[in-house]
């Protein structure tokens, strides 16, 4: 595929005999010559030569490369040599057929040693251009994602993005509006087109009529900045957003126009389990669940942990006297580097999990002080858990206790709740959250309808005494 390990030998003995014999070389140890000088660069532009991934390369003048691969896999492993040879820390856009794979890779990983990069050093997305086909045609749609990409955005961004963006484009497609210079009275016709377009409801063979609020809010800010990325590039004349930037907030500061947005922004009180459900949630966990799985329920609750946080631990950012694990800033959303705290419970259960950790990377390889919560499964053992994984596991639990509004993130909330409940100062649970404005602190501060319901009879049993009382007596004087 156009890369070579550092050393052509550090692979299985039986292997090396084998390609010895297939190459009728009788003395095997030459391979290793391979990694010596410029060999091994050599070899990779000649096989890229030779199989047309690219006509010609300048050893070391390129910052971005265009490939033709015969597959993404291919792609990715033909970077890992050219990256090695070029020694540019550049974006390199991979193309196949109707895809686009841009990958970035980090400076550090970029030496003059000629080591060859694995995956662990690229931030690698692939964008599936005949979900958006429109954007695909549209150039300067497609780099506008191309561009999302290159900002480090999610890849789920950067789909539901170019989804919206796709979107957007159909619309004035069918509508024969202008699309560049669009106007904010063509803008709300695409609000209305959204109102009042036919979708499914969930698994129902009904149609209703309408996205939802969210949906509709997320095509809006698509299109916001959008319209922002064609006023920045020149392309639109007209310097002023359509979409505008109102957003019906109380804080005067975001939107210095005073004009509002064109849909009303609302928030959604997330769900909040009660004690009870909490309850029946850990009997699933306790009774059913694997160890690993204990542990992460048991610290993603503790630690109030996202799950990009909570799989992105490492076992060396513990602190097992201290009971305590430092989230390191390059896992958090915010990038702010914040010390969390767990209990007895969690500490038992990590201790436990920490010795079967130990037997699976002795078994599989591993490093020791990596990634605090693996993969147990017979096909990838030893590498690190999935965000994705993570939610499937929370899903599958919530499903057998009857639970199925909980969520990953549901453990932040409810934790942060409790840790008002238990009267903590604003402040200091913002810093346990990570939260740099305590505005945003607030917003994770719930009750559930069970906990607000017993508050609400508590404080107003006086009241609810006194009107008892007045039934009592009216209904004493009509019976006599």
């Amino acid at each position: 595929m156009g890369t070579f390990l550092s050393d052509p030998t550090d692979v299985p003995h039986n292997v090396v005999v084998t390609l010895a014999s297939q190459l009728n070389i009788a003395d095997w140890t030459i391979l290793s010559r391979d990694s010596e000088g410029e060999m091994r660069y050599d070899h990779v532009r000649e096989i890229m030569a030779e199989y047309g991934y690219l006509a010609e390369l300048p050893r070391r003048s390129i910052y971005s490369t265009i490939l033709m691969m015969n597959t993404i896999a291919d792609a990715f492993c033909m970077l890992a040599g050219i990256t090695a040879l070029l020694h540019k820390p550049w974006p390199v856009v991979l193309q196949y057929k109707n895809r686009t794979c841009v990958c970035c890779a980090s400076s550090y990983a970029f030496g003059k040693s000629g080591k060859i990069l694995t995956k662990e050093h690229f931030l690698m997305y692939e964008i599936r251009w005949d979900f958006y086909p429109r954007v695909a045609h549209y150039e300067p749609a497609q780099k506008w994602v191309e561009l999302l990409v290159k900002l480090q955005k999610a890849p789920k961004t950067v789909d539901a993005y170019a989804r919206g963006l796709d979107d957007l484009l159909a619309f004035f497609e069918r509508t024969s509006f202008p699309l560049v210079e669009a106007t904010r009275g063509e803008i709300a016709s695409y609000l209305n087109d959204l109102h009042n377009r036919e979708r499914l409801n969930g698994n129902s063979p009904s149609v209703r009529s309408g996205l939802s609020h969210s949906t509709i809010q997320q095509r809006l800010t698509v299109a916001r900045l959008w319209y922002d990325y064609l006023i920045d590039t020149r392309i639109r004349i007209d310097d002023r957003n359509p979409v505008g930037r109102g957003a019906y907030t109380p804080h005067a500061v975001l939107n210095t126009t005073g004009e509002p947005g064109l849909l009303r922004h609302q928030i959604q009180e997330p769900w909040i389990p009660g004690d009870d459900e909490w309850n029946a949630f850990l009997d699933v966990v306790l009774r059913e669940e694997r160890l690993r799985n204990q542990a992460m329920v048991f610290l993603a609750y503790d630690g109030a942990l996202r799950r990009s946080e909570l799989v992105g631990l490492h076992v060396s950012d513990i602190d097992w006297p201290q009971q305590s694990i430092t989230v390191r800033a390059e896992i958090t959303k915010n990038g702010l580097r914040r010390t969390i705290f767990y209990g007895d419970a969690t500490q038992e259960l990590l201790t436990a999990y920490m010795r079967q950790l130990q037997r699976i990377l002795a078994e599989h390889g591993g490093a020791t002080a990596g990634p605090l919560f693996t993969s147990e499964s017979h096909r990838n053992p030893g590498c690190p858990l999935s965000k994705d994984m993570w939610n499937k596991i929370v899903e599958r639990i919530g499903e057998r206790a009857n639970l199925p509004s909980f969520k990953t993130h549901t453990f932040r909330h409810l934790r942060l709740t409790d840790f008002a409940h238990c009267q903590l100062e604003i402040y200091e649970i913002a810093l346990l959250a990570g939260h740099r404005s305590i505005e945003s602190t607030q917003l994770y501060l719930h009750m559930s309808p069970v906990a607000l319901g017993k508050r609400v009879r508590t404080v107003t049993e006086s009241l609810d005494k006194r009107l008892r009382q007045k039934l009592q007596k009216v209904q004493h004087h009509d019976a006599s």
